[in-house]
């Protein structure tokens, strides 16, 4: 080490000196400042600095889906809502919370226990207690809508299948909305699906509770069959119509068809909804007509909202005459139309015109008319 004039010791090679360890020592200060500083930061804020460190947060649901298998009798006595029940765990580094839970239908009421929000690494119970069908199988979807970046959605199914031993009704169809008044006097039709057992013709009990109401049979048929170790089961089908032929019947109602199992009088009572919402205009009944080749003749009804003042009618063929009998009321008139003998009726589709008036409104309407052989 030499002394220069500036009075800097300096090596030989003219390098500055300084004292064993001083770099070493700057080094540790400027770090133990930035720990200082960092520790101030997070003082406020612990679960922040979790989180930017940790993983976002996502769900793990076990098992993702469930199978039931449920064996009822004929008169479903042990029909019962099931539970089921799905662990679901937080499997990231932050909290996931869980919106709302949506349900596939209304056979099921699901909830989440202790709490809709999940801290990392913790778990939460999903229960939902599910009403099974009285025959066959349902499938019920859970979906889970989360605030989580990686899971925003989670599904979970539920499908349960339910053996039942014959005989028993399976399945009620049919639209019994009332709008026109054609659909008053010419009825709908609803549908009674079952299961039952050779050589028993019983019939279902229908029933309506509306004023005014005619329920009538109109078929019953198997579709097909099916044999087990001890007995062979048919696959049936009902067919009844619901009409409102009264003269008196007027305004908006709203009622049901109730069916009753025959076998079953413990079995749930299945129902149809009826809605009467009559349109205040005319109506020809039926609203197209079946015409066969030799058929001699063949009526149409005109009914309207208020007094029948007139009725015209006029047929594309002159094969078909059609002519207006008496009155058969207040509101209605009845149009006959027959055969002229001396004219060829040609097959296919031909067309009735009615013009109809009351006092205060002139209407008019097309009937179809197919021509077929007989």
């Amino acid at each position: 080490m030499s002394q220069r004039l500036d009075g800097v010791p300096r090596l030989s090679d003219g390098t500055p000196w300084a004292p064993v360890g001083f770099g070493s020592l700057r080094r540790r200060s400027l770090a133990r400042f930035s720990w200082i500083v960092t520790s101030w930061l997070c003082a406020g804020s612990l679960s922040g600095c979790l989180d930017r460190s940790g993983k976002p947060g996502f769900l793990e649901v076990t098992p993702p889906s469930m199978e039931f298998l449920v064996r009822l009798r004929s008169d479903g006595s042990e029909h019962k809502p099931l539970e089921a029940t799905f662990q679901v765990k937080n499997g990231g580094g932050r909290p996931v919370n869980i919106l709302r839970i949506e349900k596939s239908c209304g056979c099921t009421q699901p909830r989440i226990a202790p709490s809709s929000q999940i801290a990392p690494s913790q778990w939460a119970r999903l229960i939902a207690m599910v009403d099974p069908p009285l025959h066959g199988e349902r499938r019920v979807e859970l979906t889970l809508t989360t605030d989580s970046p990686i899971t925003p959605r989670v599904l979970i199914t539920i499908t349960i299948q339910v053996e039942r031993t014959p005989p028993y009704l399976t399945n009620v169809l049919g639209d019994l909305s009332f709008r026109s008044r054609a659909d008053f006097l010419e009825g709908r039709t609803l549908e009674i699906h079952g299961i039952t057992t050779k050589g028993d013709e019983r019939d279902p009990v229908v029933e309506c509770n509306l004023t005014g109401a005619l329920l009538q049979q109109v078929s019953a048929h198997d579709v097909g069959e099916s044999r087990d170790a001890n007995d062979l089961f048919h696959f049936r089908i009902w067919r009844y119509s619901l009409s409102f032929p009264t003269e008196s019947l007027t305004g908006e109602a709203v009622g049901f068809v109730r069916i009753l199992d025959p076998w079953n009088p413990l079995a749930p009572v299945r129902s149809l909804g009826v809605s009467l919402s009559p349109e205040p205009d005319f109506v020809v009944v039926p609203q197209r007509l079946v015409f066969k080749a030799h058929q001699r003749e063949a009526r149409l009804l005109v009914r309207g909202p208020d007094q029948v003042v007139k009725v015209t009618a006029r047929c594309s063929t002159n094969a078909i005459e059609v002519i207006a009998v008496a009155e058969s009321g207040q509101n209605s008139q009845m149009l006959l139309l027959r055969r002229r003998l001396d004219r060829e009726l040609r097959l296919g589709i031909h067309e009735v015109e009615v013009v109809a008036s009351t006092v205060s409104s002139t209407w008019n309407k097309t009937v179809p008319i197919r021509v077929v052989e007989d």
